[in-house]
């Protein structure tokens, strides 16, 4: 016989996925044009290749058991029937969705026979990026969409060993990747989850309206413990923002240090290639997380503002550099105008500001010109991003700067469209810097964005200080490097990277078995990189502290996963949020190192 609790967990059980197939069922009907319009675009790229035949066969797979799924879903929407029949209803969505992921992931084993290895590597770049696409149609019931990751994965790797037998490693990648996906649908899960159960207190609530109004005192107390649940309801939502933020960078990171040591070894020009896609596939991934937080922590206020006086010259070469090479990939001129010009305000969010300009340039414009220059003006100096990209209405001029609004117009060769948060964040961290974002534009003649800082945040050139271009010649081999971390893949991750560079690595998950293998090698640590969240409420601050009262002021870098980098830094220790790219670590460390030499 059932208890009163089984049944109302089986009933809250039945009510969750009730409330997921509602939102699965006019989702699975539009993916239907996503789907078309993926087909299409790949029947333009392997059709020669393979014949019409092939992909007729697996796009009609892929429709069909599409088609499937989604009658499937429309059948449960229009039963909303009790728990029991829901369990049942809950395997049909986990079957089709399964096999959903098994007719996508064949187009490997009709591609593969008939491809050369660069063509596999496309292929498959592709295939891996499916899934992630479908996140936010699947991943709404986070069972089927394991289930489809699973059986989807099984198969990609399952082809690439058979067809790649001597690149089995990439295997080992792709459920690095998949893993990570995985735990971010989980994450969409418990989201839908706890907004279910607050949906439902509320129904409880208001299902007895008249009983409420009689009860006037009654009412007062509840909505005060409503009010309290709210409170309660955004803590959590704070921690679980942080706790996202940790736990889906760790694979992030070890990933992203494992593709550039493959990268940077000495093998197969094209595996050094691969690896470099899958950098480029994980900074964009990692970039639209970061918009999901930042959004959140500009939405909660909190934002720490640091600022300090700069060089717009030294700012515009580090964009220069890093949007140079991605604009020529598309053959696009990107020209900068370095204006030597000092100013006082948050260096680390108005690069963030430019930066996502930059972004929003090179998914609008499809050929011609994008330019960063700097304009004087009466109030004091804009920042203008400039591109001859299709333009923007102006009735559109202000909606842009709206949360997840995306203009219809887009170039075809741009590969993330992102999530409409560019210029949302754009808006708001002007708003926290005191600075205002204007926009110039109409259909046919391209866009300029201007950043606009006032006379007072205009300053003075400072005394030079020393010159840092001694970091970039540093040399870390033969340097003792100790990584603390609690999480094994970045543990191995850093120490496969650290010797790729000649330095000696000693990696512990804590601090005092840290402390010990330094100790046991006789070495003293050049440098020591610490998590700041580590096991049994260890903080990589306290570890630190240890290692510099042990080795006399060790230079020290602090990784963490969480967005409040600026309240860490309140320790005056150089911090660095997770991932941290390859190339990007190295040059921190080399950095401390210099400062060291400088100092000694």
């Amino acid at each position: 016989m059932l208890t009163s609790a089984t049944l109302m967990r089986e009933a809250a059980a039945g009510d969750l996925l009730a409330r997921q197939v509602a939102i699965m069922v006019p989702l699975t009907k539009r993916s239907f044009i996503v789907v078309a319009l993926g087909l299409a675009l790949i029947a333009l790229l392997f059709v020669p290749l393979a014949g019409w035949p092939r992909f007729l066969l697996w796009a009609g797979a892929i429709l069909a058991a599409l088609t499937l799924r989604t009658a499937t879903l429309a059948y449960i929407f229009r039963r909303q029937t009790s728990a029991n029949p829901l369990r049942q209803a809950e395997r049909a969505i986990m079957l089709t969705t399964g096999l959903l992921g098994l007719c996508v992931a064949s187009g490997a084993f009709v591609y593969y026979p008939v491809a050369d290895f660069p063509t596999r590597a496309l292929i498959t770049l592709i295939l891996c990026a499916w899934p992630a696409g479908g996140l936010g149609v699947l991943g709404v019931h986070p069972r089927s969409f394991l289930v489809y990751l699973t059986l989807y994965y099984a198969v990609l790797c399952s082809a690439w060993w058979i067809y790649e037998p001597h690149l089995r490693a990439v295997s080992a990648l792709m459920v690095l990747f998949a893993t990570t996906i995985g735990l971010l649908s989980l994450q969409i899960g418990s989201l839908i989850a706890q907004t279910v159960t607050l949906a439902h207190e509320k129904d409880v609530l208001l299902s007895d309206k008249d009983a409420l109004l009689v009860e006037k005192d009654a009412l007062i107390g509840e909505l005060e413990t409503a009010r309290s649940q709210a409170q309660e309801a955004s803590q959590y939502k704070s921690r679980f923002l942080a706790a996202a933020s940790h736990d889906l960078r760790q694979p992030v990171t070890a990933l992203s240090l494992l593709a550039g040591t493959l990268g940077e070894s000495n093998v197969d020009p094209k595996v050094r290639t691969l690896a470099q896609q899958i950098v480029r596939g994980l900074t964009a991934l990692e970039s639209l997380f970061t918009a999901i937080l930042d959004l959140s922590k500009l939405e909660a206020g909190a934002v720490q503002i640091t600022p300090t006086t700069f060089d717009l010259t030294e700012l515009y070469a580090e964009l220069e550099s890093e949007f140079k090479p991605r604009f020529a990939a598309r053959g696009i001129e990107f020209d900068v105008a370095p204006h030597s010009l000092w100013v006082v305000t948050d260096r680390v969010h108005l690069e963030r500001i430019l930066r996502n300009l930059l972004d929003n340039a090179l998914k609008y414009t499809a050929r011609g010109r994008v330019a960063l220059t700097t304009e004087r003006c009466d109030s004091g100096i804009a920042l203008v991003v400039t591109d001859t990209g299709p333009g923007i209405a102006p009735v559109e001029h202000e909606r842009i700067f709206s949360d997840f609004h995306q203009l219809g117009v887009r170039t075809s060769r741009s590969r993330h469209a992102g999530l409409g948060l560019g210029l949302a964040i754009v808006r708001r961290l002007a708003h926290a810097l005191g600075i205002t974002i204007g926009v110039r534009s109409d259909v046919g003649q391209g866009a300029a964005f201007s950043v606009a800082l006032p006379q007072s945040m205009l300053a003075v050139r400072p005394t030079p200080a020393a010159s840092c271009d001694a970091a970039r010649a540093v040399d870390l081999a033969g340097s003792t490097i100790a990584i603390i971390d609690n999480d094994d893949d970045v543990r191995s991750a850093f120490g496969l990277a650290i010797d790729q560079w000649g330095a000696h690595p000693i990696v512990a998950r804590d601090g005092g078995e840290a402390l010990a293998r330094v100790a046991a090698t006789g070495r003293t640590p050049d440098v020591v990189i610490a998590d700041y969240h580590l096991a049994n409420g260890e903080r990589g601050t306290d570890v630190i502290a240890a290692f510099r009262k042990a080795y006399r002021n060790v230079p020290a870098l602090l990784m963490t996963g969480d967005g409040d980098v600026e309240l860490l830094e309140m320790y005056g220790l150089e911090v660095v949020r997770k991932p941290v790219p390859y190339a990007a670590l190295r040059a921190r460390i080399a950095g401390l190192l210099a400062a060291r030499q400088r100092h000694a």
